[in-house]
């Protein structure tokens, strides 16, 4: 059977079916339209609106990202050594302090810092580093104070310690060199799709609207715009919780073929693995657990700036009780005006479209939007899953790869389109004998088949910056 797309059937006719996403629809139009036809306000809808979508030259893209310079280290058992003042302290490093190659960060010659039981801080050398079990190395730590009697088991298992100066004595040779390498992160495309079918009666009845793109008329009903909506839901949920697809998940193909199914994983499954998380209990939001949000960012090297925070409806009302001071997005002022510049690239009928709310707590000021697809109570937000009170914030940022040299969005949606061919959206139609003079007839029955497809990525970087919000007693 021959196949049909919008692109060949404009050979025989200027009119054709296009996504609702090229229309020249204001942005405002568009959210009445998700409203109407959709599931309210989409993961993809803010993303979009905030501009963060960019095009792919392939099915992924990899991106990399600069390690820590200086870190902290963690005990892996309690200390041995150390019963009489001045004595020799023996921890072992944590697995979590070596990289692939059991290599670390912690050097001879370097001060690791101990909180003693009056309460002081005391300094103590990093004398020699045991790598007989290379998986599990074995600082040999001296204290200054001589005085200083650390004990058995002073320094507990899971104790997280910093490292501080190095101190040498003259006439010796340098430290051993250290690396902070790069990350390289894999952001696959997920291939999603959707279908619609009508009888040809059930098509006359269909109300068509005609709209003008290009110079060239294009047609878009009610019908299709819910089917366009739940291919946008399933993108949503790709690109929310979609999982990377490892297990060796394999479909046949139309020529007999066996190939893998192409999935990324999603914004949520990656804040699982790497960001950090705000467990604000059962109960009601405390203001005050928001205080750690700040202290976590920094501790990642953001200090003060804007921060998205996309939150299910239940822990948006929990803000709310909780007695923040939230600013509507047209109240203006400098904190409106450093939104627009920092999350919606100036444009401030963007952001007024968004309608989002917004605070500030801790030197940075939180977006606050509330997203639909957490709290969509025929989807998350049934009573299983705990999204409806959940969400993330991300600092509203810009990256640069290491590697490349390029600078792109923390996170933004990855369009595969390169060489005239776009799968943002891509549409298609087989029509038979309907009557739809639109569209050459392709198979002897009276129906017509529309097909959607898009193929997109998740990209996220420095996740490790991002937190999320959980609905969980820590």
């Amino acid at each position: 059977m021959a196949t049909n797309n919008a692109r060949i059937s404009e050979a025989y006719t200027l009119t054709s079916i296009a996504s609702m996403h090229d229309f020249a629809f204001p942005d405002q139009v568009k959210n009445k339209l998700y409203q109407r036809y959709g599931q309210g306000f989409t993961l993809v809808q803010m993303f979009r609106n905030m501009g963060r979508e960019f095009e792919m030259k392939n099915s992924y893209i990899s991106a990399h990202e600069l390690g820590s310079v200086h870190r902290t280290i963690t005990a892996l058992g309690n200390n041995t050594g150390g019963v009489n003042p001045g004595d020799d302290v023996y921890v072992t490093l944590s697995p979590a302090d070596l990289d692939t190659q059991n290599a670390y960060y912690p050097r001879i010659g370097f001060t690791v810092f101990h909180k003693h039981t009056d309460n002081l801080m005391y300094g103590l050398r990093i004398e020699s580093i045991n790598v007989t079990a290379p998986t599990a190395p074995i600082l040999k730590l001296v204290p200054f104070d001589t005085s200083l009697a650390v004990g058995v088991a002073g320094i507990l298992a899971g104790t997280e310690l910093s490292i501080g100066g190095s101190s040498f004595a003259p006439g010796t040779g340098q430290p051993a060199p250290t690396s902070t390498g790069l990350y390289e992160r894999d952001f696959y495309t997920t291939i999603a799709k959707e279908s619609m079918g009508f009888d040809g009666p059930e098509l006359a009845r269909e109300r068509w609207e005609e709209k003008q793109i290009g110079g060239k008329k294009r047609i878009w009903s009610r019908a299709y715009a819910e089917t366009e909506f739940l291919l946008d839901l399933a993108e949503d949920c790709n690109l929310l919780m979609g999982e990377l697809n490892d297990n060796s998940i394999v479909q046949a193909t139309h020529r007999g073929n066996s190939e893998a199914v192409t999935t990324g994983r999603g914004i949520w499954k990656w804040q699982d693995a790497i960001s950090g998380t705000l467990n604000y209990g059962t109960g009601d939001f405390n203001l005050f657990d928001l205080d750690q949000v700040p202290v976590f960012m920094r501790s990642q090297g953001v200090t003060d700036g804007v921060a998205v925070l996309a939150a299910g409806q239940g822990l948006a009302l929990k803000l709310e009780n909780s007695g923040l001071e939230f600013v509507k997005e047209y109240s203006g002022g400098s904190d409106f005006t450093r939104v627009v510049q920092r999350a919606f690239g100036g444009s401030e009928q963007r952001a007024l479209d968004v309608g989002f709310k917004m605070f500030t707590k801790g030197g940075i000021t939180y977006v606050v939007k509330v997203v639909d697809t957490f709290s969509n109570p025929k989807l998350f937000g049934i009573s299983t899953y705990p999204m409806d009170d959940s969400g993330f914030a991300f600092p509203v940022s810009s990256v640069k790869d290491k590697k490349s040299g390029l600078t792109i969005p923390n996170v933004s949606i990855g369009n595969l389109s390169h060489n005239g061919v776009s799968r943002k959206r891509v549409v298609g139609v087989i029509n038979g004998m309907t009557g739809f003079g639109d569209y050459p007839i392709q198979t002897e029955y009276d129906t017509v088949d529309m097909y959607m497809l898009s193929q997109r990525a998740m990209v996220c970087l420095g996740v490790n910056q991002m937190i999320q919000f959980k609905p969980i007693d820590a």
